[in-house]
């Protein structure tokens, strides 16, 4: 192994360490408010079912038409790790072990975008210093600290968005018809990434596309071998469900998972006046507005409010100045992505068809906050804004980074005062 590359995979480790560290004790607060056992209290997010997934291997009826494969791939690890623990910490019950070790998901796949980030960044030609200050932002980012710290499916699809783009990256860094297209990680990467949630397939399927076009030097051919490449995924993803349901001893409960989902229906408009917000919010949020959580009344859990940015009575001013922000860097690393020819132009190309696709679908398919859907997006995002920090002003996205890491960490102590105000 070269220097380079050790000092790139030093680098990585460190990242994914800083993270993770940062997300534990956000994920023990959440669990100690109890945010973690309803429903919809963090921008309609659902900890609850995943919690009861991962700890004890519980699927809801609803979970196996979205995410068919998030107990199979998660529950076991977490048993594993569970055992761990219990063996450090014998005053420990089997369910607290199980407990601790599934509050430790989502802070450990976060580390895993965060590092894969940098990865990126080293690839497309940053320095160790340029990469570090992309990943920090990323890092900082208000989505990536609040679902990267509570049971849910969205982070573990966040990490694997962000390795399809280092896959990306590495085969856009080599010359056009040259490169060799990894298959086999790009098998386990789709092939994962549909297992915890099914439209993943598309997401990891656009990177995938670009990928595929550098290597094949022909947009047809690559359009041929992505679509056999994410039919194969879809497949190994079935068989996984299949074998692992039957090591559980369970059937799909077929009856329920053709029922018409409430999610399901045509808002465009509402879709693209709240979508920039949406974005925007992903790094850098305001206060989040507070609204009554019905399945908080109808079920008399103890907090009966959620934190939503959908309909926040916001200053125009702040949102001017955070779109300004965001957008500002957004242009930055557009610009440096584009210098980078044949070497950045596929991962900017692949960050706008991710972007795209989630405004399509969540047109049609959308819960009452779109910031529920953000680790989907916030890989393709994080990039862009990242590659900012190739451009010679680096002390620009240190600042920004810097700027995400006091707002956000403002924005969440706010938020769990209230919550213990409530409690």
């Amino acid at each position: 192994m070269s220097r380079e590359r050790r000092a790139s995979v030093a680098g990585a480790i460190a990242l994914f360490a800083l993270s993770f560290t940062v997300r534990v004790p956000l994920a023990r607060a959440w669990s100690a408010l109890g945010v973690i056992d309803q429903h919809d209290v963090l921008f309609d997010a659902d900890p609850v079912v995943f919690l009861q997934a991962f700890r004890d291997g519980d699927m809801r009826d609803r979970l196996w038409r979205t995410h068919p494969n998030v107990r199979n791939l998660v529950s076991p690890p977490v048993r594993a790790v569970a055992k761990v623990l219990a063996a450090v910490r014998p005053d420990w019950t089997e369910t607290r072990a199980r407990g601790e070790a599934a509050l430790l998901v989502a802070p450990a796949a976060a580390g895993l975008g965060t590092a894969a980030l940098f990865l990126t960044l080293r690839l497309i030609g940053a320095s160790l210093l340029a990469a570090a200050l992309g990943a920090a932002v990323e890092a900082c980012a208000f989505s990536g600290l609040v679902f990267g710290s509570i049971p849910e499916s969205y982070p573990l699809s966040g990490a694997l968005l962000a390795l399809a783009f280092t896959l990306l990256a590495e085969s856009a860094r080599a010359r056009t018809g040259t490169p060799r297209l990894r298959v086999v990680p790009w098998l386990l990467v789709a092939s994962t990434a549909f297992g915890i949630t099914a439209t993943n397939i598309v997401l990891v399927g656009v990177p995938l596309f670009f990928a595929a076009t550098r290597a094949y030097a022909s947009r047809m051919r690559a359009a041929a071998v992505t679509a056999a490449l994410l039919a194969a995924a879809v497949a190994v993803g079935v068989v996984e469900l299949l074998a692992l349901n039957a090591a559980y001893a369970e059937h799909l409960p077929l009856r329920k998972i053709e029922r018409t989902d409430s999610f399901l229906g045509a808002r465009p408009v509402e879709t693209l006046q709240s979508f920039p917000e949406a974005v925007v919010s992903t790094v850098l949020p305001d206060r989040p507005a507070v609204a009554t959580n019905e399945i908080g009344l109808r079920r008399d859990y103890p907090f009966k409010l959620m934190f939503t940015i959908e309909g926040r009575p916001g200053s125009p001013l702040s949102k001017l100045m955070r779109g300004l922000v965001v957008a500002g860097f957004l242009l930055l690393g557009t610009l440096q992505l584009a210098r980078l020819g044949p070497a950045g132009r596929p991962l900017l190309h692949a960050a706008l068809g991710v972007l795209g696709f989630n405004l399509a679908l969540h047109s049609f398919y959308r819960g009452p906050d779109l910031l529920l859907y953000s680790m989907h997006w916030q890989a393709a995002l994080m990039v862009v804004i990242g590659a900012a920090a190739l451009s010679p002003r680096r002390s620009a996205v240190a600042l920004l980074a810097a700027t995400v890491a006091f707002n956000n960490a403002t924005v969440l102590l706010w938020m769990l005062r209230t919550l213990r105000a409530m409690s």
